[in-house]
């Protein structure tokens, strides 16, 4: 027995010693190159500024972009990797010194006092390369855009801008185009604030509160938009497009200190699906391998009123589907018409309950093959669900009856890789659609029939952002790709951009401002009609969950659980950064002067 500990601790010295060797020798080579030579393109940026304020020369604005983009990545991976190495070497260190302090009368050669003394030299080196490292790369995220533009394009000329970091900003400015003031919308008017809808035809300078589109929905559909609009039905609120429409959010909150907290509960089962709200009832959904959960909390209290399993379900698989840990069984945001609350998950289980938590129907539309799972959140409208249902086998638009669970009507679409994004509801010519982001390209499908109306091949990569609507456009954006802004009715392209890209999180547009989170915590804000950057800043942070606007202000919360919140304006205006105390990856919802967040492990409600 005493023979296996000693071969056993011989082992781990010999192991944890040979790991920690090759990481310090890495390490050190890591800093010795950045001694040498510098990754980072800053000079590089900064010829280029010069370049450009030199010979007022537009075109380089894009090779500008780019570099400074990679550079930004360059960043983030490196930072990455030395933490990763330097925690693995901390790892090895002191496992190598709890066994060589237990070795007993072991006796090798490689266990010399000379030999272990020399290694712990290089462990100490390696260390101090690692501090220096880490070190040279936060110095350059905090001087991150410091280059030598001085002054900004005007008239045609090129200059400078300060962002947040109050460093000049390498990124040009092109002209805007005359837009006069009075033509803006005031936001503060109920009437203008239906323009806003994407039920509504903002195309259209005038809107009847009954007449919503050509289509002849009636009075009743008129109480269903003002239902919504007084609550938060789906993923990212109001027919999925971003925009909240409740007054006097608070912005000052603190989930560890209790400050401005009306209640918190924990959440049984881990998802990553948001908040959903009507009247005094909050849903969301959780899931593990061998469960999938509907959960109803009242609002008010934080009281969990009921939970429902999605069991027993014909066609649902015997075992679940194996999916990255990133994404989950329950990555997708519930949605609810008031009457019923409709639930899917990674499984291709779909689920209706009534507001009471009884089971109306569930079935399975097909067991997703996906590389990182299903993830895409449901919508409703009048009697049908609308579901995005892309695999590596197809893709296809589904409409299911809100009753009964039959599908009412599928379109199968031609797609180069599934999409993660979810549909979100808009009235574009009078007609109500569904318009969806994947590659190649946007489209829009008719809500009545499912039938294709329009596309525009402009996407790539796996889309995992939804679109935005508003302001007579359709936005969509996937790093990789680009950001643009559609016309439906032409079927063009009207600008499009690649300085902002985000990953995960989907824009939002109001008032003639597009709103970007990258996963880089990159905040941008566009000109809504002609694609110049407004205003930048950049967190260190990263932006999973999708911005949202609430009376003219952006919540965009970061994964770390800071919330950046600033005003929706043509100039940068941070109001706040209030902290949720845990990580945050779902996006907020609001209702009766209050918001709901929910963190990896509990539910919040803020408010006065």
């Amino acid at each position: 027995m005493e023979k296996q500990k000693q071969k056993l601790l011989k082992n781990t010295i010999l192991m944890s010693g040979s790991v920690c060797l090759i990481l310090s020798v890495l390490l050190i080579l890591n800093g010795f190159q950045l001694f040498i030579h510098n990754p980072l393109p800053k000079q590089s940026l900064n010829e280029l500024a010069i370049r450009l304020n030199e010979f007022n020369n537009p075109a380089l604005l894009s090779e500008v972009r780019n570099l400074d983009v990679l550079a930004h990545k360059a960043f983030l991976c490196s930072t990455d990797q030395i933490k990763v190495c330097t925690f693995l070497l901390l790892l090895g260190g002191l496992i190598f010194a709890v066994a060589w302090y237990k070795r007993g009368s072991i006796n090798s050669f490689l266990l010399k006092k000379w030999i272990v003394r020399t290694g712990i030299l290089v462990f100490m080196i390696a260390f101090y390369s690692s501090f220096m490292s880490a070190g040279y790369f936060e110095m350059y995220s905090s001087e991150r855009y410091m280059l030598k533009s001085a002054e900004f394009i005007e008239d045609g000329k090129i200059h400078g801008q300060k962002n947040a970091h109050a460093n000049t900003v390498a990124t040009v400015y092109l002209p805007e185009e005359n837009v006069p003031v009075d033509s803006l919308v005031n936001s503060n008017n109920f009437k203008a604030e239906m323009l806003s809808l994407p039920l509504r035809d903002s195309f259209e300078s005038e809107v009847n509160l009954v007449e919503i589109n050509a289509s002849g929905e009636s009075e009743s559909s008129v109480t269903e938009i003002e239902q919504i609009i007084n609550n938060h039905n789906c993923f990212r609120g109001p027919w999925g497009n971003g925009i909240s429409y409740h007054k006097n959010i608070p912005v000052d909150w603190d989930g560890t200190t209790g400050k401005n907290l009306l209640w918190k509960t924990e959440i049984s089962k881990h998802g990553y699906n948001s908040p959903v709200i009507w009247e005094e009832k909050l849903f969301i959904s959780g899931a593990d391998a061998e469960t999938r959960e509907v959960y109803c909390f009242d609002i008010n209290s934080g009281t969990l009123l009921w939970t429902k399993k999605a069991e027993q379900i014909p066609g649902s698989p015997e075992k679940a589907p194996k999916v990255d840990e990133n994404t989950g069984l329950a990555a997708s945001s519930v949605t609810t018409n008031g009457r019923s609350v409709f639930a899917i998950f990674g499984t291709g289980d779909v689920i209706a309950l009534d507001m009471n938590g009884k089971r109306i129907w569930a079935r399975n539309i097909g067991v997703p093959e996906l590389p990182y799972g299903y993830a895409s959140s449901l919508v409703t409208w009048a009697d049908k669900l609308f579901v995005q249902f892309d695999t590596n086998s197809g893709a296809k638009l589904m409409a299911l009856d809100t009753e009964s669970g039959k599908t009412k009507w599928e379109t199968l679409r031609n797609i180069k890789q599934p999409s993660w994004s979810s549909p979100v509801l808009a009235n574009i010519g009078g007609i109500l659609q569904i318009v969806l982001a994947v590659n190649p390209s946007v489209a829009g499908y008719e809500a009545e029939t499912g039938k294709e109306l329009w596309e525009v091949d402009c996407m790539a990569g796996e889309v995992t952002p939804s679109v935005a609507i508003g302001d007579n456009q359709v936005f969509a954006a996937m790093e990789y790709a680009q950001i643009v802004a559609i016309d439906p009715t032409s079927q063009s392209v009207i600008w499009e951009d690649n300085t902002y890209l985000p990953e995960i999180a989907s824009p939002v547009v109001s008032d003639g401002l597009l709103v970007v989170a990258t996963t880089y915590g990159d905040l941008a804000c566009y000109d809504s009609q002609t694609g110049t950057i407004k205003w930048e800043t950049y967190y260190d942070d990263s932006f999973y969950s999708s911005p949202v606007i609430a009376e003219n202000k952006i919540y965009a919360m970061g994964t770390s659980g800071v919330m950046y919140i600033l005003e929706l304006n043509p100039e940068l205006n941070e109001i706040g950064t209030p902290e949720l105390g845990e990580a945050c990856y779902s996006t907020p919802a609001f209702s009766q002067n209050r918001i709901y967040i929910r963190g990896n492990s509990f539910l919040y409600c803020f408010g006065k």
